[in-house]
């Protein structure tokens, strides 16, 4: 199937979800998020650990309630201590962006809610989990966005980064065309 075929199919799929329904799906995408972060964490030897998020559109997995769990301190512990950055999206690139607080976001593009400068930019991701938002992932583990590739530009060399791909459970082992330049997922969330 073409991408843009898979897209449309995606998209008419979860603009026909209940808001209960995608309250669900998003309760259990933060508790199997949790369960990996708990997992990940045992093993973790560094002081710090970013987690690069996305701030919701309307109608995908919201994770506002474990974002606010980590900035509160919940998650940090004697050894480690957990960080939020959030995309910005300048022109065709995105950057990452340090936050604090969820309360200084404003709309970019595309209508995605974005850190309010002056946050402090971070450097390229090097280290970290990577929550990506995803339409639709394929059988091999490739993400299906919505089609501007700024996640495919930004995540194109592959750093020590792991790539979690957040999706809803109707929208896995999709078959549509991949390209070169598709980034395939770690894990699926």
């Amino acid at each position: 199937m073409r991408k843009a075929d898979a897209r449309k199919k995606l998209l008419a799929c979860r603009a026909a979800l209940s808001q209960a329904c995608i309250q669900a799906e998003s309760a259990l995408c933060i508790q199997r998020l949790k369960d990996y972060l708990r997992a990940y964490l045992r093993d973790f030897s560094e002081k710090e650990l970013y987690i690069y998020a996305y701030y919701p559109l309307e109608r995908e997995i919201n994770l506002l309630p474990l974002y606010e769990e980590i900035l509160a301190g919940r998650w940090d512990s004697e050894s480690v201590r957990l960080h939020l950055a959030f995309p910005r999206v300048w022109q065709k690139e995105m950057e990452f962006y340090a936050v604090e607080d969820l309360r200084h976001f404003e709309k970019g593009a595309f209508g995605v809610l974005e850190p309010k400068i002056p946050y402090s930019r971070l450097a390229p991701a090097e280290k970290g989990l990577v929550l990506v938002p995803c339409l639709g992932i394929h059988q091999k583990g490739y993400r299906l966005g919505y089609g501007a590739g700024y996640y495919d530009r930004y995540f194109a060399q592959k750093r020590e980064v792991r790539l979690l791909g957040i999706t809803f459970s109707f929208a896995g082992e999709q078959d549509f065309s991949c390209e070169d330049y598709d980034i395939c997922m770690d894990s699926i969330i």
